[in-house]
């Protein structure tokens, strides 16, 4: 473990080596260090920092390295070594409740999810923070924990999580997926490049599969693809986007005799509300008939206010939205639904002819 104070270097409670780094991934080149020794004595080795000062310890200061400060220790020798001490005390892969967890790895991330979902103790709200962008090799561990009052925060911090864009028609990369009864906020986060491959409601949602509480703030879901549903986002849950952009995602792809629904969000029997947002550029198209909802399919309530959907596209219809069952109310208020160009019908707003409910304004 990351030492929690100064003793925690001298005392043997930590093993030699620690071979962990401040991120908690395995140490490479300058960025690593040891603990004490198994007897006690004290072994830390340096470099830390990227400058190795005039005794060859690498240097390590808070303006570089958030959250982390260097204490100086004399030895027999009459020189000074630097040691790492962490001024909080989350370690990375261990998440604990008000805590945050910085994560800057595939596995690192799938671990923090891990603990998440094995959380007993309510209330609790765990946050993960990104410290730099994640390529994904495969779908993370699905986000799930049903006990009432426990939460989870991503903190993307700017960065990006991205499934890579698998091109084999075979193989799914699907960044985010959560399961039902969980709640999940994310904000400040990019998410791209993600897949989902296959028919069945698992693979649904290129980018996010959302069966749980979604609340997404700052974020953009980008370039993101799926077979059939829900090129950005598939929810069956509780989904709600706040000053965030849904844009370039698509349904649909050729020769698997099916048509494509809901470029940017497919919804089904859940709720949507958007706030603030952009959707843009999503598409809905295969090479069946019958590709609807280039940014919205739904088949539940959805709510826009203040937001703009536009030039995006559907082979057949509602290439802005397409509502198939109107089981709640569609609402708009103050928002642009204009310039979604379709081959077929109603560019911009498609109501399924057996449709029930109310449009309100």
């Amino acid at each position: 473990r990351i030492a929690d104070d100064y003793n925690d270097l001298c005392d043997g409670t930590i093993g030699h080596p620690l071979n962990i780094d401040q991120f908690g991934d395995t140490p490479s080149g300058i960025f690593s260090f040891t603990g004490s020794q198994s007897d006690g004595s004290i072994d830390v080795k340096f470099p830390m920092g990227p400058t190795p000062n005039t005794n060859s310890q690498g240097g390590f200061t808070n303006t570089t390295n958030p959250g982390w400060i260097a204490a100086v220790n004399s030895v027999s020798s009459g020189s000074s070594r630097f040691y790492a001490i962490s001024d909080q005390l989350t370690v990375p892969g261990a998440p604990v409740c008000d805590g945050t967890t910085a994560v800057g790895s595939e596995a690192k991330l799938n671990d923090a999810i891990a603990a998440f979902n094995a959380e007993t103790i309510t209330p609790c709200v765990h946050t993960i923070k990104l410290t730099a962008d994640i390529a994904l090799s495969t779908s993370t561990t699905p986000i799930e924990n049903t006990i009432s009052g426990v939460s989870l925060v991503i903190d993307g911090n700017g960065y990006q999580v991205d499934g890579q864009s698998p091109t084999s028609e075979l193989f799914s990369t699907q960044p985010f997926a959560i399961e039902a009864g969980t709640v999940v906020s994310m904000e400040d986060l990019t998410i791209t490049g993600g897949s989902a491959v296959g028919s069945g409601p698992e693979n649904r949602g290129g980018g996010i599969r959302n069966a749980g509480t979604l609340t997404l703030t700052r974020c953009t879901v980008a370039d993101n693809r799926t077979h059939f549903r829900g090129g950005g986002i598939a929810n069956t849950g509780t989904l709600e986007i706040v000053s965030s952009t849904l844009s370039g995602n698509t349904a649909g792809t050729e020769g698997v005799g099916q048509a494509a629904q809901g470029g940017g969000i497919y919804s089904e029997g859940g709720s949507v509300t958007i706030t603030n947002s952009t959707l843009s550029d999503n598409g809905a198209e295969s090479d069946q008939t019958g590709d609807q909802g280039g940014a919205i399919y739904t088949t539940g309530s959805l709510t826009l206010q203040s937001s703009t959907i536009t030039e995006n596209f559907a082979n057949d219809a509602g290439s802005g939205i397409y509502v198939q069952t109107a089981v709640d109310d569609l609402t708009i208020g103050n928002t642009i639904l204009a310039g979604n160009p379709s081959l077929q019908l109603s560019d911009d707003c498609y109501f399924s002819s057996t449709a029930g409910g109310a449009v309100q304004d």
